[in-house]
Parts: structure tokens; sequence; C-alpha cells
């Protein structure tokens, strides 16, 4: 058996994974040495450095059993006075004969003791002439110099960031225009008691290339200026390697040039890029375009709505059996499926949300997969003043309900109930409210809100009334645009003023409208 303690920083279960002598084998002391090696590497990987590990041997002492469990007894082989207790069911020591084969055999126990986490004391650079070195650290994520400012814990170093830094410091200069940048080496220099480290790189940079030409290939759907429009560059710009393969090929905006042909149908189109160095600063670019054929969508399957209905989902999509392939308008019918609350967004968002398969040389079909998550709201809170008495408030709000099936819900309408009270039984207000969003199956909202309220304290009054509201979702500007129209009626009767509110009745009268722009595209 082998026993770790005092690894605090590395996982018990990465440590086992370095074990490679089998249970029952004759141990040999450089099978320990090696498992020693392996986990001060482990350490060092992770940045830790000085790490103690200490190896003991104990034998077989004794056995005793306790309510049916088996407590064995290890000794340690140098120092007898040193004990180690391990336990075992009674059932399990008995079917195994485990005190029989462990009479022979000796328990291994590793001691750790982590070592330090090291500082990074200097990062220099040399060879760099296009930037200094606060440019090049700056450039860097996660690895930087420690200074006292930082106590959250900045200038630890990290083994396996800095691999990464040191690729972030590469991008940097081709996203400057040095596409022949390289990091010819790099030192780590430690201190002797290894808790401090300089970081001295030398770095390669090149000419800072610009392009000359670019030239198009295979393009017959569109022309080649409206391609060059979409990359977004001119002969004699810095050679930006980052903006130029976002521009072509997917960037945030979704504007790029791979944009123009998925929003068209164009689902295996392909790009290819071409470079010709020319002269000693100058690059000559051809991009090949594979432009294939052109798919229209043929099934759209929605996959793990259990409450809510089909078409709920469905009037959210702008993905139609029938309509060419739109990766835009995919993305859309993403957004609003989030933005709806009643789906995982990690769901929809994630590898998995949207699915498609080609079904044939020219249809395809798309899936989507959600994941049902509460949306609904409840609140509810209670309160004592000696003077007053007990004061509170009650609410519920169901976002996801169905009229037609209350008890399943899943209609995508919003049902909200609140009650207040309080000064005893001297005040008290609730409001109903109910909204259909899509009023026969078109994106006009309908809502309606009835509220009642009754105060006895210092000035007696009722108010009353009703607020009806009707929405719809606009095309023009653009379909983010929303216009709404509100009227409201409220009775009031003043019983008794006192100088705040004039007595008697009257009726109120009131009408609005709005209208807003709405457009979230990764909603928490």
């Amino acid at each position: 058996k082998v026993v770790i303690e005092g690894n605090d920083e590395i996982d018990t279960d990465d440590i086992e994974k370095k074990i490679s002598f089998l249970r029952g084998s004759i141990l040999k002391p450089q099978e320990v040495a090696k498992l020693i090696q392996k986990i001060n590497g482990l350490y060092e990987e992770e940045g830790y450095y000085n790490t103690e590990i200490t190896v003991k041997y104990f034998n077989y002492f004794t056995a005793d059993t306790l309510d049916g469990e088996i407590f064995v007894r290890w000794r340690n082989t140098t120092d007898l006075a040193e004990e180690y207790e391990v336990e075992y069911s009674e059932t399990e020591a008995k079917s195994s004969n485990l005190i029989n084969k462990i009479k022979e055999r000796l328990l291994l126990k590793i001691e750790i003791k982590d070592g330090d986490e090291v500082s990074i004391r200097e990062i220099a650079f040399s060879n760099n002439n296009a930037f200094d070195d606060d440019d090049l650290k700056s450039a860097m994520d996660e690895t930087s110099e420690a200074v006292w400012w930082k106590f959250w814990g900045g200038g630890k170093f990290d083994p396996k960031n800095y691999e990464k830094d040191k690729e972030l410091i590469i991008n940097y200069y081709k996203k400057n225009g040095y596409r022949d940048a390289e990091i010819l080496s790099d030192s780590l220099i430690y201190s002797d008691d290894k808790k401090d480290l300089q970081i001295l790189m030398d770095v390669y940079e090149g000419p800072q290339y610009k392009i000359r030409n670019i030239r198009w290939e295979g393009n017959t759907v569109y022309p080649s200026f409206a391609l060059n429009e979409r990359l977004d560059f001119a002969p004699g710009d810095v050679y930006d390697l980052e903006k130029f393969e976002q521009n072509l090929r997917g960037n945030e905006r979704q504007d790029d040039v791979s944009a123009l042909y998925l929003d068209n149908g164009y689902l295996t189109f392909n790009l290819q890029t071409k470079e010709t160095k020319i002269g000693e600063d100058s690059v000559d670019i051809t991009v090949r375009v594979e432009e294939r054929n052109q798919f229209k969508i043929g099934r759209v399957d929605i996959y793990g709505n259990d409450k809510t209905k089909e078409k709920v989902v469905r009037r959210e999509l702008y993905t139609i059996p029938g309509d060419f392939f739109n990766r835009g308008l995919l993305f859309r019918s993403v957004q609003n499926l989030a933005n709806l609350q009643y789906f995982s967004a990690e769901q929809l968002y994630g590898p998995e949300g949207i699915t498609t398969k080609l079904s044939s040389d020219s249809t395809v079909d798309v899936g989507f997969k959600v994941e049902e998550k509460s949306s609904d709201y409840l609140n509810a809170s209670v309160g004592y003043s000696g003077s007053f008495g007990f004061s509170g408030a009650v609410g519920v709000t169901l976002t996801n309900f169905s009229i037609a099936e209350p008890f399943r819900l899943g209609g995508g309408q919003v049902l909200s109930f609140n009650w207040q009270f309080g000064v005893g039984s001297l005040y008290r207000t609730f409001t109903l409210g109910f909204t259909e969003p899509w009023m026969f199956d078109t994106p006009t909202s309908v809502g309606a809100e009835l509220f009642d309220t009754r105060q006895q304290y210092v000035y007696d009054l009722r108010q009353s009334g009703a607020t009806i509201r009707v929405g719809r979702r606009l095309k023009w500007p653009d379909d983010f645009f929303y216009i709404q129209g509100r009227f409201k009626y409220q009775y009031n009767n003043v019983i008794e003023g006192q100088n705040y509110y004039t007595e008697g009745v009257s009726n109120q009268f009131s009408v609005g409208a709005l209208i807003s722009r709405r457009n979230i595209d990764n909603p928490v």
C-alpha cells in the first residue's frame, strides 16, 4: 500500500499516476528514487520548487477488530516508535485473506512538504528594436514581474502560462507586421534558494511586412472589390496577420468574408491563402475561393424542451425550412432563445447548442438543443414594529405560463401577482398582471394589469384601476426595435385627505407610447 500525505498544491490522484511499481512486486530503491524525481517534476511544472519529499517504510505490526472493522497497525522499519494505522472492513479483510498477505508486504508512506512558489524578479529582452521591453511585457497575460502593489498574487511563475505567454509575444509581433518574428532562446535563471527568477528572452524581429497586392481566384458569386471591402486591407497596409485571418474567416462583428458566403447558403465553401514574399518587406496574398453548392434548410429540430411548448421555441427562430442557410440568422435564433431566459445560455452557446447535418448535396438539417431552467420569481418578506404591527409582501411571477394549460406551463405567457400590507390592517395593495407576448401567433404583445390600493393611515383613500399595454416588434429600422402603447385608468376615492389629497371621487385616464431597441447578444 502507498500512502501520500501533505500534498496541498497537487492532487493525490495526479501523484498516484506517477507510481509505476505494482502492488505485491519487489520494491527496488531505484524505483523509489525515480518516483521522487517524478513528484518533484510534477511540482516544478506547476511552479513550486524546493519541495521536500520523504519516503518511509512500514512493516505489519498488529491487527485489531472492533465493531466489524479491522484496524491494521504498521510500524516504521527504522523508527519503531512511529506507527501508522489503516482501517479495513471485516468483510473486505476476510474475502481477500488480507492479514496473511500484508504480513509479508511493506506500507510505503510518502510525506510531502510543498515547495515555495517562485517570484519573477525581472523579465528582460534582447535584440528587440521595434518594441521596448515594456511593450513586450504588456503582450503577456499571466507572466509579470513581482512588484509591491500587486498584492493579489502577481509575479508568480507558472511554467504553463509562461509557454502560452511566449506565443502571445510572437502574436503581438505578427499583429504589427513582423511575420518572421520568433523567440530564439529564453533563459530561466533561479536564485540560489529557488525563490526568485530572472527571465531573459532573445528575440528575432525580422522586417515589418506590408501588403503589396491581394488577388482573388475562383470567386463567381461576389466580385473581388466586394471581398476586398470585407477584408479591409489595401496595398501598403501593415500585414496584421490576426486582423487578416479574422476579417477573412470570422470576426466578432460577423462582417467578414466568410459571412458573405455563410449567410447566403454556401455552407461548405472553402478559402485557401497563399503568401508570396516580395523583396525584403512586402508580401503578395492570393486567396483561392471554392464556392461549391448553395444549401437550403431542410428540417429544423428542437431537443430538450420538456416544459416549453415547441411553438414558443419555433416562433423565435429565423431558420425556416426552405430558406437558404444563413449563419447570421442561425446565431440570431440562438440569441432570441437565450433572451427568453427559459433555457440555459451555457447550453445554447456551447458546442452542442447548434447542430448542422448535410442531408443531401443541397440541403442541411439544423438542430437546436436546449436545457430548461427555472425562470420564475417568488418573493416574500415580513416585518414587525411595535408601533405599526406586522408588514410584509408576497409576490410571484410565472414567466413561462400557459393560460390554456395552467398546471403544465410552457406557453411563454407571463402571469404575476403581488400583495403588500402594513401598519396592521391599515394599508394593503395588490396587483395582478398577465401578458401574451405573441397574440394570434404574431410578434404582437398584449398585456393587462389590475391594481387596488387601500390606505387608512394618516389619510383614508382607495385607488384602483387597470393598465392595458399593446406592443409590437418592428422590422424597421431593424427588428431589434419595439414599439408599445399604454392606456391606464385609475379610480380615486379620497375619504379623508389630511391636506395631502383633495377629498372626493375622481377618475384619471392616461396614455403613453414607448419606442425601444433591445439587443442582448449573450445574456447571463
